[in-house]
């Protein structure tokens, strides 16, 4: 979900709630046909019925990964295909004048609830990711950061697992606005946050909390690994050129700050002691990497 651009989110939404729309048309018409006894599209009776739909038209075009990848989404296919099946078998014994049983239709009825159902599950995933998103940059905004330390300070405490938090700010960014204008210090912070999320394990996040701000939570690691994944995220950055439409390109740093996460520690505290370490990390030249020690 994390890999899905923010950018992304609402246009995706957009087309499933319109090849939602196809879909209940064309149920609306399927069971006014079967119930009327009204002549059928032939289609509907065809094999591959699921992919010449609208429905189907949208999913085999889908070309987002994310969606691709999304469990719902897969089962969605099935359950498509199924209900696709079972229409076409209804069709085909009113045709001969046969009765459809009520099995048959209680087949067909279960098809388009657990449809119906894995669609809104998908739905309101991406309604979440929505929600949770800064709009500008796609990193989880700031007012789902509350939840997720009092979730990884649960971890720790159940001792499920260890966890660090990292404070990251990019260096000299107001000279990037100042010089290049606002919308290339937008751009800047858009590269950068789809290139620390692409180098992020599938269960770490990174939130953007402030201007040129960002936090990342680290679970089910020690602090020397916490480090080694701070340190490449850092080189990495230091190497991306980001270039606009005018010519613009610029190389960025940034300044990184890592604390523990412990049980008995209010998680205020933690943020309070990365984002010293972070301090440090400015004040010993920026482009480098701080852990907080007691001595901090």
């Amino acid at each position: 979900m994390q890999l899905l651009p923010n950018q992304d989110v609402d246009p995706v939404i957009k087309r499933l709630d319109q090849a939602v729309e196809y879909h209940r048309r064309w149920l609306k018409h399927l069971l006014r046909t079967v119930v009327c006894d009204l002549v059928h599209l032939d289609e509907d009776k065809r094999p591959d019925a699921h992919t010449r739909c609208e429905f189907g038209q949208w999913y085999y075009s889908e070309e987002n990964e994310f969606l691709k990848d999304n469990h719902s989404f897969k089962n969605i296919e099935k359950l498509h295909q199924g209900m696709h099946q079972i229409a076409a078998n209804m069709l085909l014994l009113k045709e001969s004048n046969q009765t459809i049983s009520p099995s048959q239709f209680n087949d067909f009825s279960s098809y388009v609830d657990a449809f119906t159902a894995e669609v809104e599950k998908l739905k309101e995933l991406l309604q979440k990711l929505h929600y949770n998103r800064d709009p500008l940059t796609g990193a989880y905004n700031r007012a789902t950061l509350k939840d997720e330390l009092y979730q990884v300070r649960e971890m720790v405490s159940r001792k499920v697992c260890t966890a660090y938090i990292v404070m990251m700010d990019i260096d000299f960014f107001k000279s990037v606005n100042d010089s290049y204008g606002h919308a290339f210090g937008d751009l800047v912070l858009k590269s950068a946050t789809e290139f620390v999320q692409t180098h992020l394990r599938a269960f770490d996040k990174f939130f953007r909390i402030g201007g040129e701000e960002f936090l990342l939570t680290l679970i089910n690691t020690n602090v020397n690994s916490a480090t080694a994944l701070t340190e490449r995220i850092r080189k990495g950055l230091a190497e991306l050129e980001i270039k606009d439409n005018d010519k613009h390109s610029v190389l960025i740093t940034a300044s990184f700050g890592i604390a523990e996460v412990q049980a008995d520690m209010d998680m205020d505290e933690c943020l309070k002691r990365a984002d010293q370490a972070m301090y440090h990390a400015k004040h010993n030249g920026r482009n480098r990497t701080e852990v907080w020690h007691s001595d901090s």
